[in-house]
């Protein structure tokens, strides 16, 4: 009798964790497509260059250029949502994160 359950037992967790592979792998795959549509819809958005002083409305940043891999001062682009839901981009120079002391 116990060692009915226990392949039963596991039986059930089998076909969970299979069920929970196929959800997440379709989970995956729209989470790409919505990323693409992201992106489309980023990059139709006019870029504005920062100036200092700029009054800012940043409510939540959506992505900011890589310059992981310069090592001198760069141009980089901040995707933002206002306070109003609104996209916006804006342009400002950075320093990159690339340099080593090595």
């Amino acid at each position: 009798m116990k060692s009915a359950r226990r392949v039963a037992a596991l039986f059930a967790a089998i076909t969970l964790v299979g069920v929970g592979g196929l959800a997440h792998a379709g989970q995956t795959q729209a989470m790409q497509s919505g990323q693409a549509d992201g992106q489309q819809r980023l990059a139709q958005v006019p870029v504005e260059t920062y100036h200092y002083g700029m009054k800012l409305d940043i409510a939540r940043v959506l992505s900011i250029s890589d310059t992981s891999q310069v090592c001198a001062v760069v141009p980089s682009v901040m995707h933002y949502e206002d306070s109003k839901g609104e996209l916006r981009a804006l342009e400002y120079l950075i320093h990159g994160g690339g340099c080593s002391d090595n």
